[in-house]
């Protein structure tokens, strides 16, 4: 039962109660209420001025009464009436964050005014008295309010009826609230303007989780003209481009019934909506026509700018589509269009160990990687970390990556003197270092089988590189999945295989590799960080390992001797060695 209904019936059986009879069915449905609702209910009766129904649903009186709480809006809106504040003596940002720092009372009584301003607004839908919601709604979502005290130097700025709920000052649902104000501005306007006044009345009551379907769900009607409605909707949402229009555009174009509608939206605003494309693509997952998928696809790769990572998310899509009927070559310039908008370890090395013939994509692949890496040296890296997870963040480079492709593309000088260069032995966490050691002893490492050291320095390489075998498969369609374990050292055997490395390299590496490891080591220790002992053993037992399979007998243990002996007393490190093999 909607709303309405529930009401108009619950009106009808409170008409036939007395003053007894009401009073213990309020006592009763206090009695019954859950924990969480009591605040709510208790915040009903104190306020009870302010929410009391006047006789009868009489048209006139509820004009009269809406007319009347406009104008107490507009003086709070002037600051005739505030709200007080001060600061929250037990407020701690390390033990209870979540408490708010300034605490807010409302001794001139200004909430019970929007509890009325509240309660008439659901009135308004209830009785489908539309014109005057709509100018309530509106007034209730740009009223400021202000607050004498604290808040003035905490922040200052003027609170909106938002605010109220989230300082619980009124309990309730706010998103609810909103439905109903836009529900009462899409009844009172004209279908022209209905789009272009919900986008206004939404932002100004910053109401970030609401869905449309939840506004068509309110009244004892369908919404009229709703399909002329949504063609607006969805042009004027297409005119923006923030986090929040994207997730309305998305929900938009789901309820669009015409597909070749859906399909020329994604078209009009492929540059600064290209999500409509993969959205498409993901709704056509369950259906048969893998043809005319791939098309829509293949299109959307011509139609979006190559730099948004999207795109790449989009190639992998379309390759699953080119899978399904058998356009090999479909499936593989997918591949190398994902590298190319999304220049990632991950989606190099799908094509580079997939691709039938590597070396027809080989310097189509090393030019993205040149060129993209050339573009990313002069943007900041914090204003893409910071855009993470915005609809067009676009493609960037950065070194560590960068450094990782150099070693896959066997420039393993070029990969060693510009990742492992670093002076400072501690603070390695953000740079190539860790990865750069364990992906080169994993390159020269000649035995057959890792031992815990270098299946050690896999798991850092895979983190390194941001591998996992779900995101490697997509855009394969039907391959044998492997574990990401697997596949990685899979890829170490191919790379070794094709090797043509002189000993003289293999040697230089290794001693430079040492050094380094020595020089971490000392650095470690004289800073007692007592974290970084594994991992310096880690490293201890997988050169030893490295040094041992290229024909030194009892290597491993003899170097992890040697690092024991430099620090017997430091017992956590010792057992840390004997974690990765160290007898003792």
């Amino acid at each position: 039962m909607n709303l309405p209904r529930f009401m108009t019936a619950v009106d009808s059986e409170l008409e036939k109660m007395s003053e007894q009879e009401l009073k213990s069915c309020v006592r009763e449905l206090a009695r019954t209420l859950p924990e969480k609702d009591r605040a709510h209910f208790l915040s009903i009766i104190v306020n009870s001025d302010g929410i009391i129904k006047h006789d009868g649903d009489d048209e006139t009186s509820l004009k009269k009464e809406v007319e009347d709480i406009l104008s107490v809006l507009e003086k709070i809106d002037e600051g005739e009436r505030c709200l007080d504040s001060e600061y929250n003596e037990e407020w701690d940002d390390w033990y209870n964050s979540d408490a708010d720092e300034v605490l807010f009372s409302d001794p001139q009584k200004i909430v019970p005014d929007f509890i009325t301003a509240i309660r008439l607004i659901h009135e308004c839908v209830d009785t489908e008295t539309y014109t005057e919601g709509y100018e309530l709604a509106a007034a209730l979502s740009s009223t400021k309010i202000f607050a004498d005290g604290d808040w003035d130097s905490y922040d200052g700025n003027a609170l909106g009826v938002k605010d109220l709920y989230e300082h619980e000052l009124i309990v309730g649902s706010f998103d609810n609230l909103v439905a109903e104000s836009l529900y009462l501005t899409y009844m009172a306007k004209e279908s022209k303007d209905r789009a272009s006044e919900i986008f206004t009345i939404m932002g100004k009551y910053h109401c970030d989780n609401l869905r449309l379907e939840d506004v068509m769900q309110l009244g004892n009607h369908f919404l009229p003209d709703f399909n002329i409605f949504l063609s607006d909707w969805i042009t004027l949402l297409g005119t923006h481009n923030d986090w929040r229009t994207k997730r309305l555009l998305e929900e938009a174009v789901s309820m669009i019934q015409d597909e070749y509608q859906a399909l020329n939206v994604a078209r009009t605003h492929a540059e600064t909506h290209p999500e409509l494309y993969k959205q498409l693509l993901e709704i056509g997952e369950s259906e048969t026509d893998a043809f005319k998928l791939f098309k829509i696809g293949m299109e959307a790769l011509e139609k979006i700018p190559v730099r948004f990572t999207i795109r790449g998310e989009i190639a992998l899509l379309t390759a699953n589509y080119a899978g399904k009927i058998n356009t090999i070559p479909g499936v593989e310039l997918c591949w190398l269009e994902a590298f190319r908008s999304d220049s990632s370890v991950i989606n190099y090395l799908r094509i580079r160990f997939l691709a039938r013939v590597w070396k027809e994509y080989a310097k189509q692949v090393e030019d993205v990687i040149e060129s993209e890496y050339a573009k990313t040296l002069t943007r900041s890296k914090n204003v893409d970390a910071y855009n993470r997870d915005y609809v067009l963040n676009e493609n960037a480079l950065y070194k560590n990556d960068y450094c990782a492709l150099l070693f896959w593309e066997k420039k393993f000088d070029e990969a060693f003197n510009l990742g492992l260069c670093e002076k400072q032995m501690l603070g390695w966490s953000s740079t190539f270092m860790k990865q750069g050691l364990a992906m080169f002893m994993l390159m020269l490492y000649e035995g057959n089988k890792y031992q815990n050291g270098l299946q050690s320095m896999v798991r850092l390489a895979m983190s390194g590189c941001g591998f996992n075998a779900d995101d490697y498969y997509k855009g394969t369609w039907d391959l044998e999945h492997k574990d990401s374990y697997s596949l990685f050292t899979e890829f170490f055997a191919i790379l070794k295989m094709e090797l043509n490395v002189s000993e003289a390299d293999k040697r230089k590496w290794l001693e430079k590799i040492g050094k380094l490891i020595e020089k971490r080591f000392v650095a470690i220790m004289d800073a007692e960080r007592r974290n970084y002992y594994s991992e310096c053993a880690s490293f201890i037992a997988a050169y030893g390992e490295v040094i041992e399979s290229r024909g030194k007998k009892g290597a491993k243990q003899s170097l992890m001797l040697s690092y024991k002996a430099k620090y017997p007393r430091r017992r956590s490190f010792v057992q840390a060695l004997k974690n990765y093999g160290f007898r003792g």
